[in-house]
């Protein structure tokens, strides 16, 4: 697509359409960015309510002209979509300011739609343990994995036996397995960085009788988790996210329920138990501790109320003392 931006640089910018520059751009952010993230962006900008602006010449592009075309997106396929559409659409149009077709991002006169934030759906440890009794062996070591661990599907598809150390009872998280269509191989974490994560006696259990069943007991250094019983092929993190439909099909509990909301209840139970944010943070690749109580609300409030409790009671445990202390005609002290 570079050759694209030279032929519309010696033509003349004025001339390039919003569909030609969407190539550009799209080519662009493969030089840059995930492959996942420019499949996302591919298949928003290619949804047919933006088909009007495809032979529209980008310095004819307007506010005026975007925000019914907007409100199509958002009405057809929900505020979601709609606010990725603003959103990558002001992107390309931003690079297109940047590099000189246009005098100025027409989104910037614009107000991207509004999406309310999706609490998550947190099942209680009961129902996650209802739903690894109902799942198959191999999907439920993994359901027990995810719980204990917080670890994303894409982390999850990336194990390898020789993450696991049985012997200090943790994990290394070193890869993730890439979620985009006709891709499905290795690549870094979503914040590229290695994390070790504690294991309890359940999850080791679990994992020693899954790796008993793989066809050469893991000796290979297989994919824990894999689309065959060799471990030749890690599994891919959209074939994880159908075995949790599967099972959630079958536990009215759990109906709302993704799979990402394992790695929310972790979190959730980890709070309200009174581990400590940082800790909580570590375990779920969180460099910042603010995200962490940021997006575990519920919690953390919890936590609060105790807390206040806490210092209710020792207030009036000493309050009572100086009581008994007058009661008995001693003078409290200052």
């Amino acid at each position: 697509m570079l050759e694209e931006h030279e032929r519309a640089t010696q033509s003349g910018h004025e001339e390039t359409t919003v569909g030609v520059f969407r190539e550009i751009w799209l080519a662009d952010c493969a030089d840059r960015l995930a492959p996942r993230t420019v499949h996302s962006y591919r298949r928003i900008l290619q949804l047919e309510a933006l088909t009007p602006l495809l032979p529209m010449e980008l310095h004819e592009v307007t506010a005026r002209k975007l925000a019914p075309v907007i409100s199509r997106v958002t009405a057809e396929h929900g505020r979601p979509s709609g606010l990725a559409a603003f959103r990558s659409l002001s992107a390309m149009f931003g690079l297109a300011e940047r590099w000189g077709y246009i005098e100025m991002n027409p989104f910037r006169r614009m107000q991207a739609p509004s999406v309310p934030k999706r609490e998550p759906t947190v099942p209680t440890p009961i129902v996650m343990e209802r739903a690894m009794r109902v799942a198959a062996p191999e999907f439920a070591s993994l359901l027990q994995f995810a719980i204990c661990t917080g670890c994303r599907r894409g982390e999850i598809a990336g194990l390898r036996w020789s993450d696991i150390d049985t012997e200090k009872s943790s994990v290394t998280v070193r890869r993730s397995i890439d979620s985009t269509p006709g891709n499905g191989l290795p690549k870094e974490t979503k914040t590229a960085s290695t994390k070790v994560i504690s294991l309890d006696e359940g999850t080791l259990a679990a994992l020693a009788a899954h790796k008993a069943r793989q066809a050469d007991e893991g000796q290979n250094n297989a994919w824990v988790w894999s689309r065959d019983r060799d471990g030749v092929i890690p599994i891919r993190p959209d074939r994880i996210s159908d075995l949790w439909a599967d099972v959630r099909a079958q536990l009215p509990e759990l109906e709302g329920v993704r799979f990402h909301d394992i790695r929310h209840a972790t979190a959730t139970w980890l709070i309200a138990a009174g581990m400590d944010p940082r800790t909580v943070a570590d375990r779920l690749g969180h460099d910042d501790v603010k995200l962490t109580l940021s997006t575990y609300t519920a919690p953390v409030a919890a936590s609060d109320r105790r807390a206040a409790t806490i210092i209710g009671d020792l207030l009036a445990g000493a309050r009572a003392g100086l009581s008994a202390d007058v009661d008995d005609g001693e003078r409290p002290g200052p």
